[in-house]
Order: C-alpha cells, then structure tokens, then sequence
C-alpha cells in the first residue's frame, strides 16, 4: 500500500495513544509504537501496538530526548530505511520537542509550529493578543504573576483564576489544588490567589470573567496545517457534556459536530495568517450576552476528543502521512459538515446529564441513526480483559456524573 516505509511513535500510551493506533490500524492496517511516563489500560489491553515503552522519568527534557532517540534507533536496527513518525499529544512533550528539533529531527520526522509560534500561542496572555489582533474575541481577562501580591481591581464575578501555561500547574505543592479555581467575589478571589501564592508556581495567573452557561455553551475546534502551513480540514463542535470532577474540568466527554463556515473561516485565516503548521485544538466557550465565541486557549497538538474528525470521514493518520511521508495535500479546505455524536460516555449519562430539550432530540436521533461513536469501542479490537476495562470504566461514569462537584456547583467551565 506504501510507496514508502515507516514507522510511528505516539507519545501517550492513554486514551490519545489509543486513538492514534485505532487511526493507524484503520487506514493502514498498521501497529505502531507509543512511549509514555506510565502504563496505561488503555494501551496495555490492546492488540493495536508493537510496544508500549515506559519510562518512568520522561518529564526529564534530557531523559525525554534521549529516550526517543534510542526508541527510533531501536526500530531502525530492524530496517535503517524505514522513516519515523513521531507524534507528540502532552503539552510538555509538544515543547520538548519544538526545543529540540534540530536533535530529533535527524532521527524521526514530525510536524509542529516553530518555537516563535509555541510562544506566541502556548502562553495565554500571547495568545489573547494574537487572537484579538485577529478580529476574534476573548473573555474579560487581566494577568496577574502568581508570586505577588494582588492589589488590582477586578469586578467582573463570578470570576475563574487558572495557570497562563499548564506546565508546572499540575504540580502544586498544596492540598487545595484545582485545574480551574472559581470565585464567587472579591474575597474568595483574594483568597485562592493569596494560597497559590505560598506555592511554587512561578508563572502568571489568568483572572477571567466567567461566562455564564452549562456545558453546552462549550464548543471545541479541530484543524490539521501541513509542513507548507497550508490548512487541510477544520471541524467544529459543541460540547454536551465535560469530565465532572474538579481535577479533570475542561476534558469532554461528548461532543457534536457543528458547521459554522464564517467562524471557521476567521478560524482559517488565524491560522493562514500565523504560518501554523500541525494539529492545533481550540477551546471556546459562546457567550449569551452578545452571542459572540470567546476563545480560551489552542492546544498545539490534537485533543480529547479529536478522533471526532475520523468518525466524519477525515483521518489523522492519512494527513500526518500525506504531508510528511508522500509530500501531498488537499487543494481546498475541508470544512466539516457531517452529523456525528462523539462520546466516551454511555447513552444513559447523555440522556440523564444532557439537560437541553433540544439536544436531547438531537442526540437521540443521532443514536437512532447509528451517529454516536465512542473511539475506544473498536470491533477489530477485543479481548476480554479490554472489554472488561470498557465496561468498568461507563460503570464509572455513571457514578461519576452523579457525584461530580463541578458540574453541580458551577454549572460550567473555564480552561
């Protein structure tokens, strides 16, 4: 089938590394290879991979570039010829990659914007510049460094505090850690700031309006750009329903597929203008008072729920090959426009949870029509032990929906 050999190293062995070997497996009836800090059921259980390698360290830069090159010169002792790929989806691992290109660029191939361009959108308060720069909204939002002293004037409540960048934030050394802290006024903002401060997070923090809705106010943007920066697909959807607990806030767990074609444009044309190349995910919340989509953050990599994409007839394999194996693109832009329900949670967790009349009618006719697909249930892949993680973890899922505290208590979420 291949005009040309390679291989694939997915830096994940969870659910993202699961559903990049479904991708592989799908359209080239390829195992590939993943790398990760921990062993994982997902991976583990499946018969989609030809190593899961742990190393436990790997958040090390140093272990990490070394880890990688010996994995690639692992594979290449089998066949020096062959090529590989090698696809980084941990916002750490995106970096240290972009850090280290001209290293690891002489053992694998990969596509990812350049490190003036990891700067200008990994940091919130660059990516709010350069998302309103061009035309495109964003919350109400000041910057505050984490170590000083808050003596501004902020009026906008209820209001959310989070990290500008996610690394380091995971590693807070006190006992109240949150992924997103909400503040109902001025003294539980002064407060939650006041304890981050005795942390050791060093970077700034986003004080941002919180915008009002539930879960499906959320929406949630796809795109791949190939190494010429060229745009090849754009899919767009809104959220039903996110992760529940306070520690997983901003992970969706049900999306639906969306056409917007003039949001998707400025979409297109942010990227276009900015030279992006790779997998990019936005996360964007519409705002009921002026009905506008107010950015939050883009993930330069794919996301959660990114698999969505193969379920509307897109792949993410085929473009990370067509661009970096066979030199080829699409032509035109491939705006998504197919009906599609992506779901890592059972029917009765959409039926009970999912509160929209709506929605509710769409998800069912959605179900009745064979459209809801959840990318960890593959039929190529079974065993017994797979299918009996599978069906532990939707009995999970509905206990965890109905003890969930974010959801319940603030009704939403901000990234």
């Amino acid at each position: 089938m291949n005009r040309y050999k390679f291989e694939v190293i997915v830096l994940a062995t969870d659910m993202f590394g699961y559903y990049w070997g479904r991708s592989f497996y799908e359209k080239y009836n390829k195992k590939i290879y993943t790398l990760g800090n921990f062993q994982s059921p997902y991976t583990k259980y499946s018969k989609l991979f030809k190593e899961n390698r742990i190393v436990e360290n790997l958040f090390d830069e140093d272990v990490f570039v070394d880890s990688i090159i010996q994995y690639a010169n692992d594979i290449k002792a089998g066949d020096p010829e062959v090529e590989i790929i090698l696809i980084p989806v941990n916002d750490h691992f995106v970096r240290y990659v972009i850090q280290n290109e001209i290293e690891l660029s002489k053992h694998c191939l990969f596509n990812l914007p350049n490190e003036q361009l990891l700067e200008k959108l990994m940091l919130k308060e660059n990516f709010y510049k350069t998302v309103s720069d061009h035309g495109l909204a964003i919350p109400k939002t000041i910057f505050h460094p984490a170590q000083k002293p808050f003596n501004e004037t902020f009026t906008s409540f209820p209001c959310i505090v989070k990290p500008s960048t996610a690394i380091g934030w995971k590693e807070l050394d006190f006992n109240e850690y949150e992924k997103v802290y909400h503040c109902n006024n001025e003294e539980e903002l002064k407060d939650t700031l006041e304890a981050i401060r005795k942390t050791s997070y060093n970077e700034k923090l986003i004080i941002q309006e919180f915008i009002e809705g539930d879960d499906t106010n959320l929406w949630d943007i796809v795109t791949y750009s190939n190494t010429e920066g060229h745009v090849q697909f754009i899919n767009m959807g809104q959220v039903l329903l996110q992760e529940p607990s306070e520690n997983m806030v901003g992970n969706y767990t049900a999306v639906m597929s969306r056409y917007n074609k003039p949001f998707m444009e400025k979409i297109f044309n942010l990227l276009n203008d900015l030279g992006y190349s790779g997998f990019a995910n936005f996360d964007m919340k519409l705002d009921p008072k002026d009905n506008q989509y107010k950015l939050f953050e883009v993930n330069l990599r794919t996301g959660r729920s990114s698999f969505s994409v193969e379920q509307m007839g897109e792949s993410l394999a085929r473009n990370i090959v067509d661009d970096l194996i066979y030199n080829k693109e699409n032509k035109e832009v491939h705006y998504m426009n197919e009906p599609n329900l992506f779901s890592y949670v059972p029917k009765y967790v959409l039926e009970k949870h999912v509160l929209n009349s709506a929605l509710k009618e769409e998800i069912k006719q959605l179900i009745k029509h064979k459209k809801m697909n959840n990318p960890l249930v593959y039929s190529k892949d079974r065993s017994l032990k797979r299918s009996g993680f599978l069906a532990l973890r939707s009995a999970k899922y509905i206990l965890k929906y109905q003890d969930g505290t974010w959801n319940r208590s603030k009704n939403s979420k901000e990234k």
